[in-house]
């Protein structure tokens, strides 16, 4: 085998000195590059500028300058028993292969990478095993990383958590490497439903500390709501936080931390990759069922008036041993709130400041435990169109800051604000005004003309 490899060797050198055919470039990507010892490396290897016919083959070794004096064969395309004693049994147990992307491109895999496995790589390749197209730039230095990476869940036995629809859930994951190399850490937080393994990303935080969540995933409305949040804690803790617990949401939950390095190309690689289970989460669903209805009483306002607008709430079946508490707020039809009033019955400012978009003066008090009104004083024309009340309810439980359990929002309603009795009378003498003034202009109009001709006849 070494016999094979020398006189593979001796072979490609005798070619490059006595040309038998014109070079063609094999690229490899630039060096070193870091990977971590016992993860799955890949280095590509591609040949550009040949356009001839037959097959291309190729050949990989690695010169190890601290134990060797010479390269030792890895693997090749084209002759199994190529490769050296050291690397033959991992060939035959396709821990290390090569990988064929095309006629042109290959890759090779270094499986349970091993500190030995340090060295500088060379990619070699050839037609037909006769026509050399080495590059002296086809080397690229593999440096093998400790795995220095650290991870740490919840100590002790697996959490299993009982969680009512609607309460929150808090989860805390803590990495950090320990290398001395630039290197940055993702971390993303999975959801396991079923336990088989197949998880979908709750959230995360990237190498470049952005947000992550799955664009039009399940859970990127609630991301995108600010009902469900990551953040990074000093620098080695990342906290999960998810405002309102659903049925769906329950199941494995899982911390997912990569470690990332650049490459001298400037693309950052991941190089290792690890998860921990964080808690085992169940939701138990409530029975609270809240309906609402927005209503404007009486139906006929007039201009000038104070206009009520009812928003009256139903609620079902109350949780066991929690106090159930409403907030609500009502909104026309700009984006911001008219009114808001939060659970412990505590008005909240608003950007118009207490008044509508036309200018007239707002109140929201409460008639009755399960009706909210919203009352505009002195309504102005500007004050007509669509209104809606939106109401949500929290449960709180003797000492516990409470939580969402049920959330609903009414129909629109339209309110139209007639003439006064002031502005129909106001009208028609405005109007006979208008035609008193164009008659007086008139005569006045016709009687100078008639003087200024009697003046100029004479």
């Amino acid at each position: 085998m070494q016999n094979t490899h020398r006189e593979h060797s001796i072979f490609l050198i005798l070619a490059s000195i006595i040309g038998i055919s014109s070079l063609r470039l094999v690229h490899v990507p630039r060096g070193p590059l870091y990977r971590v010892e016992g993860t799955h490396a890949i280095i590509p290897c591609n040949v550009t500028d040949d356009e001839r016919s037959g097959e291309l083959d190729f050949w990989w070794s690695v010169f190890k300058p601290k134990t060797t004096i010479a390269s030792v064969a890895v693997i090749s395309t084209q002759d199994p028993e190529y490769p050296d004693s050291t690397y033959g049994p991992r060939v035959r147990a396709k821990e290390i292969y090569i990988h064929k992307l095309s006629r042109n491109s290959i890759q090779l895999h270094l499986g349970k990478l091993q500190k030995d496995d340090e060295g500088e790589y060379e990619c070699r390749a050839a037609i037909n095993n006769r026509v050399n197209l080495a590059s002296p730039n086809a080397k690229v230095e593999l440096k093998v990383l400790t795995d220095t990476l650290q991870l740490a869940g919840p100590s002790g036995d697996l959490p299993n958590l009982i969680l009512r629809e609607g309460e929150p859930l808090a989860l805390q994951c803590r990495a950090a490497s320990r290398t001395a190399l630039h290197t940055h850490l993702s971390v993303t937080f999975n959801l396991n439903r079923s336990g088989s393994g197949d998880r979908e990303t709750v959230i995360g935080i990237g190498w470049d500390l952005t947000v992550q969540s799955q664009e039009h995933g399940t859970y990127w409305a609630r991301y995108a709501r600010g009902q469900i949040g990551v953040e990074k804690v000093k620098s080695d803790s990342y906290h999960l936080r998810v405002d309102h617990m659903k049925p769906q949401d329950a199941g494995l939950y899982e911390c997912t931390v990569a470690e990332w390095i650049e490459d001298p190309d400037g693309r950052w690689k991941k190089i290792l990759e690890r998860t921990i289970l964080l808690a085992d989460v169940s939701v138990q669903p409530n029975d609270v069922k809240l309906g609402v209805v927005a209503s404007v009483a009486p139906s006929t306002y007039y201009r000038g008036d104070s206009v009520d607008l009812h928003c009256n709430v139903s609620l079902g079946r109350e949780q066991e041993g929690a106090e159930l508490l409403l907030s609500v707020g009502w909104w026309g039809e700009q984006e911001d709130p008219l009114a808001q009033v939060d659970y412990r019955g505590v008005s909240l400012p608003t950007v118009l400041r207490g008044l509508s978009a036309a200018g007239s003066e707002l109140s929201l008090d409460r008639p009755s435990p399960l009706c909210f009104r919203l009352r505009i004083h002195r309504a102005k024309k500007g004050d007509q169109g669509l209104y809606r009340c939106e109401v949500t309810c929290r449960a709180h439980h003797p000492g516990t800051s409470g939580y969402q359990v049920a959330y609903a929002r009414s129909e629109p309603i339209t309110l139209f604000l007639y003439l006064s009795a002031a502005d129909t009378l106001l009208i028609p003498m405005v109007i006979g005004a208008a035609i008193s003034l164009i008659v007086t202009i008139t005569i006045i109009a016709s009687v100078t003309c008639f003087f200024l001709r009697r003046l100029a006849k004479r």
